[in-house]
């Protein structure tokens, strides 16, 4: 078997079908299509044993890992060249909460952002089943991990293609998605002792100040049971944006819908560079 190509509809098999032409099927969705090897479709067929242990195997969870990075400047005599310095994400969701999680914590504790005197002194990750982490904190006692991954979205099928969101969509999506779907299951008791941290696997999916505040204009309109939100953009290594989404004092801000003008690209590593406040 062999895989090409990038996203679901990705895995071509190549074999013979007795002992004659060689073959080449598409597995898109829970459909198969014949093609011969020049790219011309075949008529329908009835699936055999081997397709369908092949679609099979395609509905087993397997995590797909996104792609970070940090970008290298070099100057070279023909001027300045920008390489991506990949970064290896964990393959299981446990992994992923492990990776972000620590890095969130160190990036909490460096920049208290709720406060001089509040702090994350433990982190203990829990079973698969119960929220994500047990912490040590005057602020929660719980931590929640969710995926900035609208891949089923189709807005997010078209971003991870080229990097370009709407901001209102992509705020809404998250606000509705993983903030109030996650608050509404567990409830306001445990929401108002839990932390939920937003993280982001894929460049593609990296969401602006604009969608941070457009997330934050959501929260003033329908309220948050959450002790904190916060939405953590990193390259895997030295540099961490760690961005408050829940609580903030601020002025009323517009409606959530007057974001909807604004679009915006994210370039992939390599191709773009960072800048942070300095103060």
């Amino acid at each position: 078997m062999t895989r090409s190509g990038h996203g679901p509809c990705s895995i071509a098999v190549e074999f013979k079908v007795g002992g004659k032409t060689p073959w080449a099927f598409l597995l898109c969705g829970r459909y198969a299509l014949p093609v011969r090897a020049n790219g011309h479709q075949k008529r329908p067929y009835a699936k055999s044993s081997t397709v369908r242990k092949i679609e099979s195997m395609r509905k087993l969870p397997i995590k797909t890992s996104g792609e970070i990075g940090s970008t290298t400047i070099t100057a070279t005599p023909e001027g300045q060249t920008a390489e991506i310095v990949h970064t290896e994400l964990p393959l299981t969701k446990e992994g992923l909460e492990q990776f972000f999680g620590s890095r969130f914590v160190t990036t909490f504790n460096e920049t208290r952002p709720l406060g001089e005197f509040v702090d994350i002194t433990n982190l203990e990750q829990n079973d698969t089943n119960d929220l994500d982490f047990k912490i040590t904190c005057t602020a929660a006692d719980y931590m929640e991990l969710a995926e900035l991954n609208p891949r089923s979205e189709t807005f997010g099928r078209y971003a991870l293609r080229d990097g370009k969101l709407n901001v209102y969509e992509y705020a809404k999506w998250i606000f509705n998605r993983l903030i109030k779907k996650k608050a509404l299951s567990y409830g306001p008791a445990v929401a108002s002792r839990t932390i939920l941290l937003v993280y982001v696997t894929y460049w593609q999916f990296r969401p602006s100040e604009r969608v941070i505040e457009c997330i934050q204009s959501h929260i003033q309109v329908h309220g948050c049971t959450f002790a904190a939100v916060f939405v953590l953009v990193t390259n895997g290594n030295d540099l961490r944006v760690l961005a408050l989404a829940h609580p903030v004092n601020l002025w009323k801000l517009a409606k959530p819908s007057a974001y909807a003008a604004f679009k915006y690209w994210n370039l992939p590593p390599g191709q773009s560079t960072w800048t942070i406040p300095t103060s």
